[in-house]
């Protein structure tokens, strides 16, 4: 399986993904509605690729995942806080993080979002 994945905004404001292989990118995944003007967030975990954005039309952050088996995505969702430019997403396995499970973390200006029932695996 491929472990490393290009996300960009394209010139449409709109988000792409797809996987990066040493031969080369061979074609860009489109997710559906949601637009952006500022650079995505990704972070890839177990067969999910979770990506973050500020929306292009204010200060909200949007989630989706894309369900790498099958190349579906889950949407875009509203989460709380704001950011005034790029969010940024990291993500800690359960182990030395004292959370009690592995967690989401998505940042932004005077916003931590801790999102535990996000992941999926």
């Amino acid at each position: 399986m491929v472990n490393e994945y290009l996300v960009v905004r394209g010139a449409d404001d709109h988000i792409y993904w797809t996987p990066y292989l040493e031969s080369g990118v061979f074609g860009w995944n489109r997710i559906a509605g949601g637009t952006t003007q500022s650079s995505p967030a990704a972070s890839l975990i177990g067969d999910y690729l979770h990506i973050v954005i500020k929306g292009a039309s204010g200060l909200g952050i949007y989630e989706t995942f894309v369900d790498l088996r099958t190349g579906e995505d889950s949407g875009w969702s509203v989460i709380s806080g704001q950011t005034l430019d790029s969010p940024a997403i990291a993500y800690k396995q359960k182990s030395g993080f004292n959370l009690g499970a592995s967690s989401l973390l998505i940042i932004g200006i005077g916003a931590l979002v801790l999102l535990p029932n996000l992941l999926k695996k």
